[in-house]
This record gives C-alpha cells, structure tokens and sequence, in this order.
C-alpha cells in the first residue's frame, strides 16, 4: 500500500502556510517552519480551536498519521504540510475544545449535552456504568437510527475516558 502525496493532498508548503496564516494570527504568534512540536500545539489550540497536546501530536507522528515530521536535536521539526496534516486529523476525530465557539456548531445535540454536563464537571449519562463495552458496541453495530449511533457513541466514548482508555 502506498501512503498518498501529501503535497497533491494539502498543497505545496507555501500553500499550507497560506492555510496557516490566520491559524497564527488567531494564536498570536508568528509562523515559522521547521515548528516544535509546541508550537503547533499553540497554533492548533489557540489559532485553531482543536485539543491536541505534546504528547498527543508526538504520538501521531510516531504512529505514522503525522508522516514526514523531522526530526532534528532531539526534537521534531514541523513543516506547514506537516501541521495541515495533524488539524486535519483534529478535524477528522471531533478533537475539539469542549464549547469552543469554532466548533460548537459541529457538535451533536447528544454530544452538546455532554460537553455542557462535562463543562460542569458531570456527565450526561448518569447510567453509564450499568451498561458494559460490549453492549454498547452491539447497540453501535446493530443499530439504523442515526440519531441513536450518535448518542451511543457518545456514551461509549464517556465510558471509555472514565476507565481510562481514551484521553477525551
């Protein structure tokens, strides 16, 4: 299998960093590339609304779904493909901050409640612990009632930060 060319994907790097640009200057920093890794965090989180961290993006590069990242003295040096590539994966994987303005238009009415119930430091699904993975997993793979997916997933992803397994 052969991984897809970033630039005919995202752009050449003068066209990402076009697509930075304001991502920047919504963060309050200027760009410049090769970025560390926490420097893409800042841009990404204040710039751009999604909530990824260090540990987060290094992960993704190591995994692979960051490729190309380079690494020089110890650190990763982030070209403007590179960042592209990791806010579009935020986008892809709802990695939003919670109630961020950006993003709350995005949100599920399922997922709306949860964020505010979380925002409030409480959940949504008082009864989350009476159902184990499997069940919702079932629900999830037997179900034809878009609006019912939606909000089981949100509850497995509930149950699965509250044991630990998904960071948010």
């Amino acid at each position: 299998m052969t991984k897809p060319d970033i630039t005919e994907v995202f752009g050449d790097e003068t066209k990402c960093e076009e697509r930075l640009d304001p991502l920047w200057k919504l963060a309050d920093e200027i760009g410049c590339y090769p970025a560390s890794t926490a420097d893409v965090v800042c841009v990404l989180r204040k710039g751009g609304g999604f909530d990824v961290s260090v540990e987060l993006l290094e992960n993704w590069v190591r995994s692979g779904m960051v490729p190309d990242v380079a690494m020089k003295a110890g650190q990763w040096g982030w070209s403007s493909q590179n960042v592209v590539v990791a806010a579009t994966h935020a986008e892809t994987w709802r990695r939003w901050i919670i109630l961020d303005p950006r993003h709350i238009h995005k949100l599920t009415a399922m997922e709306l409640m949860e964020a505010e119930a979380n925002a409030a430091g409480s959940t949504a699904f008082t009864d989350g612990d009476t159902f184990d993975c499997n069940a919702f997993v079932q629900v999830l793979s037997r179900c034809n009632d878009e609006d019912l997916r939606h909000t089981f997933a949100v509850a497995l992803k509930t149950k699965l930060r509250g044991l630990g397994v998904l960071d948010r």
